[in-house]
């Protein structure tokens, strides 16, 4: 197999010397200094570049001013730009050089990533890791293609067809009037210690509990989650549930809901897991099953590998965003507030009460806080009410909802009084 052609690659360079700054465009939309094989040329096409950064003449002189004496001697010289152009077919024919080079790129990247694989095969790490970090490294050649540019009538006719698509099917039952429902991206619920968060997803998956979801339960065991579920499903109270005190006549309620859940396309994952095998066995449900929603409660217990607790909180929040955007589903993921909002005289959340906020808050497109403002004062007139608000929102304006709190079944549901207000304000407690 050719991953080298240093006779292409020459004639690139060639081209741009010759045909100036018109073919350099054409090809630099192809290419960049990377693609190339040989030093020398990789060093040429960097000089190119900084010549017409600087708005300078593309000619052998010029270039050869442009680079250090390190570089030229480096080359060899004007002999060898000199060369280069001597042996240049045409101009006529760069951007098709160019794509050869591209290829060859390509290819080389394809067979360092097979030794690379193969160099993981025999590491200490469990497989689903490997597996994940495989993925890894196949995923990063496709990332680092170049895609074509698009021009406006290509840019509006997916506009069109995209303004044509359906709303999104996935309703979380609660926000959709604000959002279309559920995206693609990545949502941060937010709250701090017994708020609710647990339970607003878990009422979200239960909302779309035909759907296939991969639920990542990181402080619950499935059996508790499945005994809210349930108490919500049935009406029963969970305690009762729990405690087993039911009366005679609740017992026929349960094995409704039990019956209705079990049927259910849930699947829970309550063990203990790294950010690269939750990926992996993301993807792997998405192929083999389906997938239309992945939730992660919460993201400050997934594993993941970084020299501090930020950092990798930083690689946790950019690997479920490439995976929601990779595998086209929403990721919800769940997420602690620091204590210091506490302390405040207002201590209503915002974005800098998110716990090793800044990736939080960077690679998220909404996030949305839970607020029940009767945890922190004696007196308010908001009892049992949660407010539900967003503070990012990368596709459209913020949003708050009242939610009426109906605890004893693990369950919210979108205060009657804030439905008889103006809901293009919204509600404000």
């Amino acid at each position: 197999m050719k991953t080298i052609s240093l006779e292409t690659e020459n004639a690139v360079i060639g081209a741009m010397l010759v045909g100036g700054i018109k073919t350099f465009h054409k090809v630099s939309s192809i290419i960049s200094a990377k693609d190339f094989y040989q030093l020398e040329n990789q060093i040429l096409f960097n000089a190119i570049e900084t010549a017409v950064d600087q708005k300078l003449s593309i000619d052998p002189v010029t270039i050869a001013e442009t680079l250090t004496s390190a570089n030229l001697a480096h080359i060899g010289g004007m002999q060898y730009i000199t060369q280069i152009i001597s042996e240049t077919p045409s101009t006529a024919n760069a951007g098709a050089y160019a794509r050869i080079v591209l290829d060859n790129s390509q290819l080389r990247s394809l067979v360092n990533a097979g030794t690379s694989i193969i160099e993981l095969s025999t590491g200490e790490e469990s497989t689903v890791e490997k597996i994940a970090k495989a993925q890894e490294v196949v995923g990063d050649i496709a990332k680092t293609q170049r895609q074509d540019d698009k021009d406006t009538p290509q840019a509006t006719k997916e506009f069109i067809e995209w303004m044509q698509r359906e709303d999104s099917e996935l309703k979380s039952g609660f926000f959709d009037q604000h959002t279309g429902g559920l995206f693609a991206g990545l949502i941060v619920i937010a709250a701090g210690t017994g708020q609710g968060k647990s339970t607003l997803a878990l009422n979200i998956a239960y909302n779309l509990r035909e759907k296939h979801i991969a639920y990542y339960s990181l402080e619950m065991p499935a059996a508790q989650l499945i005994g809210r579920m349930v108490s919500n499903d049935s009406g029963l109270p969970y305690q009762k549930i729990r405690d087993k005190t039911l009366n005679v006549s609740e017992w026929p309620i349960l094995a409704e809901s039990v019956k209705k859940i079990k049927d259910s396309n849930i699947r829970f994952i309550d063990n203990g897991i790294h950010i690269n095998q939750l990926c992996a066995h993301a993807r792997s449900m998405k192929n083999n099953k389906g997938l239309d929603m992945i939730i992660v409660d919460y993201i400050q217990l997934v594993g993941s590998d970084g020299q501090n607790r930020e950092r990798e909180v930083a690689t946790i929040t950019r690997k479920l965003k490439g995976l929601s955007m990779d595998l086209d589903v929403p990721v919800i993921a769940l997420s602690q507030l620091s204590r210091d909002h506490e302390k405040r005289s207002n201590p209503k959340p915002t974005l800098k009460d998110l716990r090793e906020s800044g990736a939080v808050e960077q690679d998220s497109d909404l996030v949305l806080f839970l607020y029940d403002e009767s945890k922190y004062k004696d007196e308010t007139q908001n009892q049992e009410l949660t407010e539900l608000y967003s503070c990012k929102f990368r596709h459209g304006e913020n949003f708050t909802l009242a939610l009426d709190q109906q605890l004893a079944n693990y369950r919210f549901k979108v205060s009657e009084a804030f439905i008889k207000q103006d809901q293009q304000q919204g509600y404000r407690l």
